[in-house]
C-alpha cells in the first residue's frame, strides 16, 4: 500500500473516531443528565397546598444543578375528563416546580417531563397527588351544551367564590380563605389580582394583592379612596382601577363616587395619576334633585345609596393608542379618554346630545343591524375593543321599553365601528340569547381568540346564573346554568397553557 492510501484510510480511521468520541460524549453526557434528575426526583418532595389557600395546587421541590424546562401534565378524571397539558421556563439549581389545576377529591394522575436546552426531552416522572374533599363546595351546574373538544385548554372563573372549573364544571382551582373576596383578573406573569376583605364595604374595596396560583403573596396594594369594578394591567406593568374622588364609611354617606380612574405603580404601590372624570365631562354631573329621578328611573325607588353614584363606573379598557374607553352605568354613557392629555376623544349615548360638554363629541349612531332594535345601551357594563378597534359592550338594557317600541327588556352584546373621522359610529351586530335572557345588574363580556365571546349573566337573585360560550358565528358551543341562586358579579377566562 503506497503512502497515499496510507493517509486516506488514516483520515477515515481518525474521522470515524472522532465521530464516534462526539457520539459517545453525547450519550453520556444525556446519561449524566438523567441520572442527575434521577437522583433529584429520588431526593424530591411534593408539597399539596404549601401556602395553605390553595388546595387544589401543589409544589415539587427539586434540588438541581442544571438548567431545564419542563411540561407538565394533569390527566382528566376518568375518560370523560379534561387532561391539562403546560410548559414552564428553565429553572436553576432549586426547582419548586408548581404543579396545578388537580381535581377536588381525587387521586390525580400528574406526568413531568424534562427538556434540555435544545428541547431534547432527557426524562419523565409520574406523581400520584390525592386531594380532599370541601362541603362547602357544593355549586349546583346544569351542562346543557358543550361541544368544546377535549383538548380547550381553558378555566372559567367565578370571581366572588374564588373558583376556577373546566368545560365539564370540575372544580380545577379555589381559594380557601375567607379573608379575600374576589378574583380579578389573570396578569400576564401568571399571576392573579384579587381582593381583600378587610376595611371593605360592600363592593368597594380598600386593599388587593398579588398572588400565585399557588397562593403565594407577591405584592399587597392599598387605595385610600377605595376601589370598585375594574382593575386593569396595562402595557408598563402598572394597574388602573376604578376609584372615588371622596372618602366616605358607608354607601348611604352624601359623597361623590365611582367616578375616578386611578394609575397605581406595579412596583412601589403608590398612585401615581387620578382622574376625576367630572373634570372631563363638566357640567354633566347630575344635581341632588336630578340624581333622585334619574335613581327612580332606574330602579323604581328613591335610594339615597345611589344619589350620589352620578357616572358609575363599572368598566375600562385601554386600547392600542392608549385611550381609555369607560362605561358610566348610571348615565347610560360609554366614552374614549386621551390619557396623555386627559381630553375627550368622543362620547356614545342616547344622552349625549343634551349636555353642553359632550355633544361637540357625540358621535352619530347609525344602524346597519337591524332598524327595529333600539340602537344604543341602556345600564351597560363591559367595554372591550377586538383587533380591528370594534367597540363591544354589554348592553343589560333596563327600562329599553322606555325608549322604545319593544316592550320587553332583555340583554345583549352589541358591536360598533367607530369613525372619529365622520364622528359616526355603526352598529354591526346584536347578539342576544335565543330565550333573550335579561341580567338588570351584572354582566360581562370576553372577546375570545377564535372570534367567539364568552358570555356572563346573572339573571336574578332566584334564578342563578348563566354562562355562554359562542364561536365567531355566534352559534353557543358552550352553556351552563348554576342554579343555587346565587349571585356573583362575573366570569373571568384563563388560558392555562400559560
Amino acid at each position: 500500500m503506497n503512502q497515499f492510501y496510507r493517509k486516506i484510510l488514516f483520515i477515515c480511521i481518525l474521522s470515524i473516531s472522532i465521530v464516534w468520541l462526539l457520539y459517545s460524549s453525547y450519550i453520556l453526557y444525556n446519561y449524566y443528565q438523567y441520572s442527575q434528575i434521577e437522583l433529584a426526583f429520588s431526593q424530591s418532595e411534593i408539597q399539596l397546598n404549601p401556602y395553605g389557600n390553595a388546595p387544589l395546587s401543589a409544589v415539587l421541590n427539586i434540588d438541581t444543578s442544571q438548567e431545564w424546562y419542563f411540561k407538565i401534565r394533569v390527566e382528566g378524571k376518568w375518560e370523560e375528563g379534561i387532561p391539562i397539558e403546560y410548559k414552564k421556563p428553565h429553572n436553576w439549581w432549586i426547582v419548586n416546580l408548581s404543579i396545578l389545576w388537580l381535581y377536588l377529591d381525587y387521586n390525580n394522575q400528574v406526568s413531568i417531563w424534562f427538556f434540555n436546552e435544545k428541547n431534547e426531552e432527557i426524562y419523565n416522572e409520574k406523581y400520584e397527588i390525592e386531594t380532599e374533599w370541601y362541603i362547602w363546595l357544593e355549586p349546583k351546574i346544569e351542562v346543557t351544551i358543550n361541544t368544546l373538544p377535549q383538548t380547550y385548554q381553558g378555566l372559567y372563573g367565578f370571581v366572588n367564590t374564588r373558583t376556577l372549573f373546566d368545560q365539564n364544571w370540575d372544580i380545577r382551582w379555589y381559594l380557601d380563605n375567607q379573608d379575600f373576596h374576589s378574583i380579578f383578573t389573570k396578569l400576564r406573569n401568571g399571576n392573579l389580582l384579587v381582593a381583600s376583605n378587610r376595611d371593605t364595604i360592600m363592593y368597594q374595596f380598600k386593599h388587593f394583592y398579588e398572588i400565585s396560583p399557588l397562593w403565594e403573596i407577591v405584592k399587597e396594594y392599598s387605595v385610600p379612596n377605595m376601589y370598585h369594578h375594574e382593575i386593569l394591567e396595562l402595557e408598563n406593568g402598572n394597574f388602573l382601577t376604578t376609584g372615588n374622588s371622596e372618602s366616605f364609611l358607608s354607601l348611604t354617606d352624601s359623597v361623590y363616587r365611582e367616578d375616578t380612574i386611578i394609575e397605581i405603580d406595579r412596583k412601589t404601590g403608590k398612585i401615581i395619576d387620578e382622574l376625576n372624570i367630572d373634570d372631563v365631562l363638566y357640567w354633566i354631573r347630575p344635581t341632588y334633585e336630578e340624581m333622585e329621578e334619574i335613581t327612580f328611573f332606574l330602579w323604581g325607588v328613591n335610594l339615597s345609596s345611589n344619589t350620589w353614584d352620578w357616572a358609575h363606573i363599572n368598566s375600562l379598557y385601554v386600547d392600542s393608542n392608549n385611550n381609555v374607553i369607560l362605561s358610566m352605568r348610571t348615565i347610560d354613557m360609554v366614552a374614549s379618554i386621551n390619557r396623555d392629555t386627559e381630553e375627550l376623544n368622543w362620547v356614545l349615548s342616547h344622552k349625549a346630545m343634551d349636555y353642553e360638554s359632550t355633544k361637540d363629541y357625540a358621535l352619530e349612531l347609525v344602524n346597519t343591524w337591524n332598524k327595529e332594535e333600539f340602537s344604543y345601551f341602556l345600564g351597560q357594563h363591559s367595554v372591550v375593543t377586538d383587533y380591528d378597534n370594534n367597540l363591544y359592550i354589554f348592553d343589560n338594557g333596563m327600562n329599553r321599553d322606555k325608549y322604545s317600541k319593544q316592550e320587553n327588556n332583555y340583554s345583549r352584546v352589541l358591536k360598533y365601528k367607530i369613525d372619529t373621522q365622520v364622528k359616526k359610529t355603526f352598529l354591526l351586530s346584536s347578539y342576544k340569547h335565543p330565550r333573550e335572557i335579561y341580567t338588570p345588574f351584572s354582566w360581562n363580556v370576553i372577546l375570545l381568540e377564535n372570534g367567539g365571546m364568552l358570555i356572563w349573566y346573572t339573571v336574578n337573585v332566584w334564578d342563578g346564573i348563566h354562562l355562554v360560550q359562542t364561536d365567531a358565528q355566534d352559534n353557543i358551543i358552550l352553556e351552563i346554568a348554576e342554579k343555587s341562586k346565587k349571585r356573583d358579579y362575573r366570569v373571568i377566562n384563563i388560558d392555562i397553557t400559560i
